[in-house]
Order: C-alpha cells, then structure tokens, then sequence
C-alpha cells in the first residue's frame, strides 16, 4: 500500500472514531467544530474550488462596491495566511479562508476589467457620431454595428460609453463600410 492510500486510511480511521466522540451538544461546540477542521486538514485541496466560489458569491452579493482600500487588504491578508502556510504548520480553515479571500478579490478585479460605461437614464433622445468599427451580418431587414463614439455632445464625456452596437434597418444603412464616420439619433 503506498503512503497516500496509508495516511488517507488513517486520517478517515481516526475522523471517524473522533467525530463519534464529541457529539455538537451544548458547550462542546467548539471542540466539535475544532474536530471538523482536524477532519478537513487532507481534503485542503478537494475544497479549494468551494472555497473561490464562496468568494465570489460573496462579492457578487454585495450591493455596493467595495473600495480598493477593503480589497487591498483582503490580498494582503490572503497572501499572509498563505505565506504562513508555507512556513508553519497552519489548519485547513486558514487556507481554505485565504482561497475565499482570493475569491472575492477575483471577483472585484474581473468586474473592473469589463466595467463599461452607461449613458444615464434620463440622457433621452441624443445625438451621437463616431466611426463603425465593425458590421455583423443582416438578419431579417436589419444589421448590426458597432460605432466607435467620438462625441455625444448632450452627455458630459466622463459618461461616454466607449462604443455602441446599434440594430439598424438595411434601408436607413445604405452602402456605409467600416471605418466611415456616421451621425445618428438614439
């Protein structure tokens, strides 16, 4: 039997017999619990992936973004727990917490990588021009562009998307290619 097998064979030997001992009854929570995570030390890596996840949600649960303040903190703080993980002998729930932690930042960093701007809501009818960057194909009597905005003159330019992708009628299209520059109402 080779050591893996071995110490898996132990560890799931001795969980067993210690969980049987120490039943969750009042006053005893905490030995209970310190128990689990005793249980949890081999299966760090099998709960990993639950732990990212239940990083995210929790980021994506917020209502309101977090600053980067908060979320500098929670790197440092991550990469503490693992860095000590390194070099003492840290419990499971240290590095499982550090995985949630990462998570979470996860989470805020990809947010700010697809963050995209929005016209207000109460922008109404504007007019925008700019350049098309690309023509999708025609489906029924419409098509689909995507317009790179050079001005939107009603909107102040901190609220300029960066581009826009407009159904257009084939009629009111014409001829127009990548790469002209168009006006047009939205």
């Amino acid at each position: 039997m080779d050591w893996f097998a071995a110490e898996t064979a132990r560890t799931t030997a001795g969980c067993a017999a210690g969980l049987r001992e120490v039943t969750p009854e009042a006053g005893r929570h905490s030995t209970w619990l310190k128990k689990q995570f005793e249980c949890l030390q081999g299966r760090t890596f099998i709960w990993t992936p639950i732990a990212l996840l239940t990083g995210l949600l929790a980021y994506y649960g917020l209502e309101v973004e977090p600053s980067a303040f908060i979320t500098t903190i929670m790197v440092l703080l991550a990469l503490a727990l693992l860095l000590d993980a390194t070099t003492s002998r840290i419990r499971a729930s240290g590095i499982l917490f550090a995985f949630m932690l990462t998570g979470f930042v996860l989470g805020h960093v990809s947010s700010l990588f697809i963050a995209t701007r929005v016209l207000p809501a109460s922008t109404g009818k504007v007019a925008i021009t700019g350049w098309i960057t690309d023509m999708g194909s025609a489906f029924g009597s419409r098509r689909r562009i995507v317009v790179q905005v050079d001005s939107i003159p009603e909107v102040k330019p901190e609220y300029w998307p960066g581009k826009v992708r407009l159904s257009v009628s084939a009629k009111d299209l014409g001829e127009r290619a990548r790469g002209e520059y168009v006006e047009f109402q939205a």
